[in-house]
């Protein structure tokens, strides 16, 4: 999978990654709720009723010790919330089929008692590819 940041798109938003996001562009977040998480944090996402959007652009890992640090990428995080986003794919998936978040922060098909987070506009053959995904499903206020 490349590393390569997707194209950005409306309704985007930057917040503090929690975790390493090397190669995730295109993986579901959902906010940071972990003991010691500053307000505006990130973290890889794990299951549809917390998630908030997709990542577009990889943000540095957040570390308050680093300030002097030389970056290579943003210290935040590019999130996309609403309209179609660029996703990875879990699994393959048609297009039309009710999409939710796996285990691992990438995209599946959802089944009858999973709540969905959008709708595939395009089709993924396999694990891995990327897929566009209108976001419709739940999101808790941001």
């Amino acid at each position: 999978m490349s590393s390569t940041n997707f194209t950005f798109h409306e309704n985007n938003r930057t917040f503090l990654p929690m975790e390493d996001f090397s190669g995730l562009a295109g993986y579901a977040v959902k906010m940071g709720t972990t003991a010691g998480d500053p307000a505006g944090s990130v973290r890889i996402c794990t299951a549809a009723g917390l998630f908030v959007g997709v990542i577009l652009e990889e943000g540095k890992v957040y570390n308050a010790a680093d300030a002097v640090e030389v970056r290579t990428r943003p210290r935040q995080a590019t999130v996309q919330t609403q309209g179609s986003a660029r996703c990875i794919a879990q699994a393959a998936i048609t297009r039309g089929a009710q999409v939710t978040v796996h285990t691992d922060g990438r995209f599946r098909t959802a089944v009858a008692t999973e709540t969905p987070v959008g709708v595939a506009e395009t089709a993924a053959g396999a694990a891995g590819e990327s897929f566009t995904l209108r976001l419709t499903g739940y999101r808790p206020a941001i």
